[in-house]
């Protein structure tokens, strides 16, 4: 009688346990990167997150509208604390191009791209952490502007 119970109880504790290892390993299955170019150089840097909002001047009275300008701004959040990364942008005034791709690791979804050109630093927000569960030590994130975007490769105005 008490094998019969073991058995199953088991199976149910190995499915459980192999569900909670599947759900862990999903948390990395998409996989971010952005890519700099700048002054020939180019930097390759994982994101933990990725996000995009434009914002447009629209005056309602046709007399004082001027040229309807868009803005774009780009917020990254780095998976590690990258210098190279920071140094781009130590200097005022810095304009650099990029793509952002995410990748899915199991190939089920289609790749995104993001493509960004002059773009520059408008936020910058480094926390360090003396207790860390990642590789790593803190948390960089940057909001960048810039003025033409392609996403998926069509050109958003």
């Amino acid at each position: 009688m008490k094998k019969r119970i073991i058995l199953p109880a088991l199976i149910v504790l190995l499915s459980l346990f192999a569900n909670i290892a599947t759900a862990q390993s999903d948390e990395s299955r998409n996989q971010i990167q952005v890519t700099i170019n700048f002054e020939g150089k180019v930097i390759n840097t994982e994101l933990k997150t990725f996000s995009i909002s434009a914002s447009r001047d629209n005056d309602p009275d046709p007399k004082k509208q001027k040229k309807e300008e868009t803005r774009f701004y780009l917020y990254l959040e780095l998976k590690k604390i990258d210098i190279a990364f920071l140094r781009i942008f130590s200097k005022k005034q810095t304009k650099v191009d990029g793509t952002v791709v995410l990748a899915d690791s199991y190939g089920k979804n289609l790749p995104r791209i993001i493509g960004f050109s002059k773009a520059s630093l408008i936020t910058y927000n480094d926390q360090l952490n003396s207790s860390s569960y990642s590789e790593s030590s803190g948390l960089m994130t940057v909001a960048l502007i810039c003025s033409e975007l392609i996403v998926d490769g069509v050109q958003v105005e």
